[in-house]
């Protein structure tokens, strides 16, 4: 709910109601994001080396909740104070809550590998997982701005600091239910060393297979959605069209639907290759017809239900790799894991935000201009459809080389095999099953 906000509205928040240049938000945006991104592993590393009687991931529902929403309502209560001192006080809350809320995200991927080893188990809480972030960002990002009129009365200042306080007492509510519900059923007794980090980073080509289709599909994702409004505007002269685009991500409910039929009889990288190929189609439907309007909205309907079903069987994909570390490198690094896919998205976030600007640069984009030239028109179409066409090919090629499906009958069964010589040595076991 929360970050739906935080991405669709802070940018506008802090230039037409706190009055930050626009130009020094840009910069603001492009330094944290970076930076966040960099702190991803770490977190992930912490995570790896928390022990509780609540488990690794599950804790930090409870001790990100406060802070959280508390950060939340900072960032959208910019003082009115000299430009230099709302610039300061925009860099501090929201770099301190982006570093929390990836806190916050983390233990959500990681907490996966821990309450389930059943591979139709995991799909299922994935596709749960997904669904529940597309209810709520939909939600969110539909009564933000009617819930800054209604609760400023005028005075969107106001509007934005109440709007968030509520949003702030409801993330609260679902962090401390997550926390009192959730179970981790298997636990790791020992505590992640350097030496461990090391061998899943060097030693774990799945891995890194992730991180780069993570930084790819990401990159492309980001610059598609961010030149929406160029493209309906410059191209198709529709700018009416933007919030109807911005509302067909909930056909991503059917790819939900179908991933755990999918996963169990192809396969999850064959799920995954085949969701990307259904996206390929999808974004270059429109290409032959031009400024026809059908078209990008059936090719985008069809890449938004495949999307859904890309990312079920992707977070299921990240717990297997958590096995796979454990029976490849001895090491189990659910935080890690987790820590460095959600370092990839930010990575590619930031990397696609910028690869817009530097081509809509390279056509001569003039945002002054009644009308586009040719170059630039050219580089908007690229940036909506050409270059997501070309990044999922690459990355369904890169998939091709990822072999824990095949493997995964074989890596349950050896790890099974070391917990009953473990127990039978009456050596602490390293995966401790909780009731």
């Amino acid at each position: 709910m929360i970050w739906t906000v935080v991405g669709g509205y802070l940018v506008v928040y802090y230039t037409d109601v706190a009055g930050i240049p626009a130009a020094a938000v840009g910069t603001l945006f492009l330094l944290v994001r970076l930076l966040d991104a960099l702190v991803d592993p770490v977190i992930g590393v912490v995570i790896d080396r928390t022990r509780t009687r609540w488990g690794r991931s599950r804790p930090y529902f409870l001790w990100v909740s406060v802070p959280f929403a508390s950060l939340a309502v900072l960032t959208f209560s910019v003082p009115d104070w000299s430009e230099s001192g709302r610039l300061a006080w925009a860099y501090v809350t929201y770099l301190l809550l982006s570093l929390v809320y990836s806190a916050a995200t983390i233990p959500v991927i990681s907490i996966l590998a821990g309450m389930t080893t059943d591979d139709r188990e995991r799909v299922r809480l994935s596709a749960a997982r997904t669904a529940g972030n597309l209810v709520t960002s939909v939600a969110a990002g539909a009564a933000a701005l009617p819930l800054v009129a209604w609760l400023g009365g005028g005075d969107d200042r106001r509007g934005y600091t109440l709007t968030l306080c509520l949003l702030g007492c409801l993330s609260l509510v679902l962090f401390l239910f997550a926390f009192a519900t959730l179970r981790e059923r298997a636990s790791v007794d020992h505590r992640l060393r350097l030496a461990g980090v090391r061998q899943v980073l060097r030693a774990n080509r799945p891995v890194k297979i992730m991180i780069a289709a993570g930084v790819l599909i990401n990159a492309a994702s980001i610059t598609r959605v961010a030149s929406t409004v160029y493209f309906c505007r410059d191209y198709l002269g529709r700018e009416d069209l933007v919030p109807i685009l911005g509302l067909l991500p909930v056909l991503m409910v059917a790819g939900l639907v179908v991933a755990g039929p999918l996963a169990r009889r192809f396969g999850k990288r064959n799920t995954l290759i085949a969701a990307l190929m259904i996206q390929v189609i999808g974004f270059a439907l429109p290409i032959p017809f031009g400024q026809d309007i059908a078209p990008v909205l059936a090719g985008t309907a069809l890449a938004s239900a495949a999307l859904g079903l890309l990312i079920s069987v992707e977070y299921a994909v990240l717990a297997d790799i958590v096995d796979y570390s454990q029976w490849r490198c001895g090491v189990r690094a659910e935080g890690l894991i987790a820590a460095l896919a959600a370092f990839s998205a930010k990575a590619g976030s930031a990397l696609g935000g910028a690869a817009l600007g530097w081509l809509l640069a390279a056509g001569g984009y003039r945002p002054d201009a009644d009308r586009q030239s040719a170059a630039a028109v050219a580089a908007i179409r690229f940036c909506f459809y050409g270059l997501p066409v070309v990044v999922w090919v690459l990355v369904a090629v890169l998939l091709l080389s990822y072999t824990v499906d095949r493997q995964l009958p074989r890596i349950r069964a050896d790890l099974a095999a070391r917990e009953d010589v473990a127990a039978d040595a009456g050596s602490p076991s390293r995966f401790r099953a909780r009731p």
